[in-house]
């Protein structure tokens, strides 16, 4: 109660006023929350006989986030209003790869070097954790990234062998099974691969892209003729993606 007296010539007036207080809603959204993919947090701002308004026009005293963004409710309590605001961050799990199983020549190095769609702590399969690996060696490569979210384990298996493409220089296709067939003498794993032999006309006589298979010393079902013939490899290595172009002399020998 509030009352004021005024006199005035030794006249006394007064009057009172009677102000009454409401409590104020309490809100709490909480402090500003990185959660992890798929995690949702609920909101709840609830006071007894309020009313609620959301960022996105909802009425109910509670909501639930399952994405980025700014949220905000505003809460009416007998015409007392409290707001609050909140910022959501979400932060993905690891997730990345080693890539597909390859070929690496001897005496070459390779490094695995994963993208990551995320901050991690890495662990390699020897306990190491660089952010990369070097291969000089085959075998089973793995990698386990970790992160606040979760973790992501990939693996690779890396096998070492002789790069060099060895054609031989002659072959006797009369079918007794022995060097009946020009090839490569030592087949590996390419990213591409073609092989071309011509005959002294510059016609061609063969093609692959298979280096498994090789030339029988015909074309289109017909024997070719006893002599030498041109062949080239035109070949992509899988893991250093260098392309090189090879040229030889094969003779046919009937």
């Amino acid at each position: 109660m509030y009352w004021l007296q005024v006199t005035q010539n030794g006249c006394p007036k007064r009057d009172t006023v009677e102000v009454q207080y409401n409590p104020s809603p309490f809100v709490a959204l909480g402090n500003d929350t990185t959660l992890c993919e798929k995690q949702t947090l609920n909101l709840d701002a609830f006071n007894n006989n309020a009313s609620y308004l959301w960022q996105n026009g909802s009425k109910a005293s509670n909501y639930l986030v399952n994405s980025a963004g700014t949220y905000f409710v505003s809460v009416d309590l007998n015409n007392c209003i409290t707001s609050d605001t909140i910022n959501i961050f979400y932060k993905p799990a690891p997730f990345f790869t080693l890539g597909k199983d390859s070929f690496l020549c001897s005496g070459q190095q390779y490094i695995l070097s994963p993208v990551m769609n995320t901050n991690v702590d890495f662990l390699w399969q020897d306990g190491s954790s660089a952010p990369s690996y070097t291969v000089v060696k085959d075998g089973t490569y793995f990698l386990t990234a970790t992160n606040e979210c979760g973790s992501y384990t990939d693996s690779v298996i890396i096998t070492t062998g002789i790069c060099d493409i060895l054609m031989p220089s002659a072959f006797t296709p009369n079918g007794d099974g022995l060097n009946d067939v020009f090839k490569v003498k030592y087949p590996l794993p390419l990213k591409q691969f073609t092989l071309n032999i011509y005959d002294r006309f510059g016609e061609k006589v063969f093609e692959t892209n298979d280096i498994y298979k090789g030339w029988d010393g015909t074309w289109k079902g017909v024997p070719n003729l006893q002599g030498i013939y041109v062949w080239v490899i035109s070949f992509t290595d899988e893991i250093n993606n260098k392309q090189q172009q090879l040229k030889g002399l094969v003779t046919l020998i009937r």
